[in-house]
């Protein structure tokens, strides 16, 4: 190997984050690396390799370093000059399969602190402490941002990494957003009416509002979005996706009071919402919501599943999963609709009345009950329990717990039904409401049971009676 050749180099710079999109941490690192390559003469055989705002710690892809091992693998370059062995890598994995490349390709990997001597078991015993402590750097700086993070959250300020929440217009929620705050509100207002997620999307699309990453909204996005605790003024510390705790309450202006935050989760936790199996949006009235009504004549169990839309001889009816019923679909949703604006208009029907119990006061007794259960297995560790009291403990508060979502869910049906009992003529209101409304009102007021009429029954003329009601 000749002495020109042995001083193809080329320099690779990295930074974990860059939050201004400067790159002012790679033109450091780049100024002091084509200084070393000139002062020893080395002769720089393509561009710098940069990867800016890319962790070497992280699963993501790194362009740049991905580039780097092609360039060594295939005999392009003899040295491969950066910053720091961290600049390299933070992992022992990826430290590992660096010194194998050079032990394969004899390159030389030169930094600002001095030559890495990979070919010896002193020299990659000098990286591989390098590399370590590297590590460790990473994970004390981690260890004190979860602490900082924490304590952001416990004073009621938002977390300023991250996605910016839409509706404010920064991460740290200083300011609504002129346009998307109103268009937030109106998403709320929507759902508790009536509206569907998919409805919801989208008014937002057509009204110009994207997601946070710039994409049309769906009807999971806008589920993601009306379940984000930051629009209720909730702080919440999320350690990773799927762990959160509700610290207190937020310093920035929310969009919705809390007793519509309750009635928007009651909504969208609701079974009877959820679409069919392909994702589809609902067309039907009472798909999902009727149940089938058959009941085994020897163990008298009762089926009692969700009904969902079929074609049967070409014709639109609702099935039972256990195929044990069968029912045409406009005979079904028409009769419902006319009892239901019969019930609506008849002076001793349905009304608006103020909640038994008030939702602040729910809301609280929940949050007590949950930091109950939490204290109940500490306090039987530290003997002051009996194993016996921890079990009966916690039976009773989840018993109470479901009592009261139970209650929050009854609250999140009267606001469904409120727009249609304030009109002049109730009945004629929900029969002009959309579908959606009016599946919320139908699912507020009873559910309905559809028994099997018999094999091939279901073509015979309809009879009101083999329906049955039961109403809440």
């Amino acid at each position: 190997m000749n002495s020109t050749k042995q001083q193809r180099t080329v320099i690779y710079a990295r930074q974990s984050l860059d939050r201004n999109g400067d790159k002012l941490a790679i033109s450091r690192q780049l100024e002091e690396c084509e200084r070393l390559c000139t002062q020893r003469g080395y002769q720089l055989v393509a561009a710098p390799i940069e990867d800016n705002d890319v962790s070497a710690t992280s699963s993501r892809k790194r362009p740049g370093y991905s580039k780097l091992l092609g360039m060594v693998k295939s005999g392009q370059v003899d040295i491969v000059v950066a910053y720091a062995v961290d600049r390299l890598t933070r992992k022992l994995t990826d430290l590992e399969a660096l010194i194998d490349l050079v032990d394969s390709t004899g390159v030389t990997v030169v930094t600002l602190s001095g030559d890495l001597d990979l070919s010896t078991p002193a020299g990659r015993l000098n990286a591989r402490i390098l590399a370590s402590v590297a590590r460790g750097e990473v994970e004390t700086k981690a260890a004190r941002q979860v602490l900082r993070n924490r304590q952001t959250v416990k004073d009621g300020r938002a977390i300023a990494g991250g996605m910016r929440t839409i509706g404010y217009v920064d991460r740290k929620l200083s300011e609504l957003h002129p346009t998307e705050a109103p268009l937030i509100q109106l998403g709320y207002a929507k759902l508790v009416a009536g509206q569907s997620a998919r409805g919801i999307a989208r008014q937002w699309n057509d009204a110009g509002m994207r997601t946070s990453q710039g994409g049309a909204w769906n009807s999971n996005t806008v589920k993601i979005a009306l379940t984000n605790p930051r629009y209720a003024g909730i702080a919440v510390y999320r350690s990773n996706r799927n762990n959160a705790e509700t610290i207190g309450r937020g310093k920035w202006q929310p969009l919705v009071s809390m007793d519509t935050w309750d009635t928007a989760q009651a909504i969208l936790s609701d079974p009877a919402r959820k679409t069919s199996p392909g994702g589809a949006e609902r067309k039907h009235l009472m798909s999902g919501l009727a149940r089938c009504g058959q009941v085994d004549p020897e163990t008298g169990d009762y089926c009692g599943q969700a009904v969902h839309s079929a074609v049967v001889s070409g014709k639109r009816v609702y099935r039972c999963p256990g195929l044990h019923m069968t029912r045409r679909i406009e005979q079904v949703d028409g009769w419902v609709r006319q009892v239901v604006a019969a019930q609506l208009r008849q002076p001793g029907g349905p009304r608006m009345e103020a909640s038994s119990e008030d939702t602040a006061a729910l809301r609280s007794e929940l949050a007590a009950l949950s930091s109950k259960m939490e204290r109940l297995p500490a306090l039987w560790l530290d003997g002051k329990l009996t194993e016996a009291q921890m079990v009966q403990g916690t039976a009773d508060c989840q018993v109470r717990k479901d009592a009261i979502s139970a209650a929050l869910a009854a609250a999140a049906g009267e606001w469904a039904l409120g727009p249609v009992l304030a009109a002049v003529d109730p009945g004629q209101a929900f029969l002009d409401a959309s579908l959606e409304v009016q599946r919320a009102v139908v699912n507020s007021l009873l559910t309905v049971h559809l028994p099997s009429l018999g094999r091939g029954c279901w073509r015979q003329p309809f009879d009101p009676s083999t329906i049955y009601l039961t109403w809440k």
